[in-house]
């Protein structure tokens, strides 16, 4: 049996850190084969009134009625591929990301990753939802920027 241990830091603007890890082990365990969600912690502060708007969206479109986002508690935001609008869609709609939040610190603390889907996509998810809520990006960013 092996193990895989990966931890990335990365200094974001305005005082974000991301720190990723990755852990895989293989072994001939049935679960070896089997896709986990990859947990990625962060630290990204919003000002308190931005982390109420992103979080006041989100509820406003959720999933059963025409969104995409689930909110629950302690605050977590699911992301879904697809509203829930009729019976069809609810069946192919998949998680694709679970944002943590913390009031005290007004932080994106986790994400949880879910198999298929990379940080790319969840950049390109997060730069949707700010935009959305805030009218700018402060973290997210679309696929179509350049990178530097």
């Amino acid at each position: 049996m092996g193990l895989l241990l990966l931890i990335i830091l990365v200094v974001l603007p305005m005082g974000g850190l991301l720190t990723w890890g990755y852990s895989q082990s293989w072994g001939h365990s049935e679960t070896a084969a089997m896709p986990i969600a990859n947990n990625v912690r962060v630290t990204l502060r919003y000002r308190r009134d931005d982390l109420k708007s992103l979080l006041a969206y989100a509820k406003i479109h959720d999933v059963e009625r025409g969104g995409r986002y689930d909110l629950r508690k302690p605050p977590r935001l699911n992301i879904w591929t697809h509203t829930w609008g009729n019976p069809g869609c609810r069946a192919e709609s998949t998680l694709m990301f679970s944002l943590y939040f913390d009031w005290s610190t007004t932080s994106l603390m986790s994400v949880r990753l879910q198999p298929g889907y990379d940080w790319e996509v969840f950049l390109n998810e997060l730069a949707r939802l700010e935009r959305a809520a805030l009218g700018d990006m402060v973290y997210g960013r679309s696929r179509c920027e350049p990178k530097t």
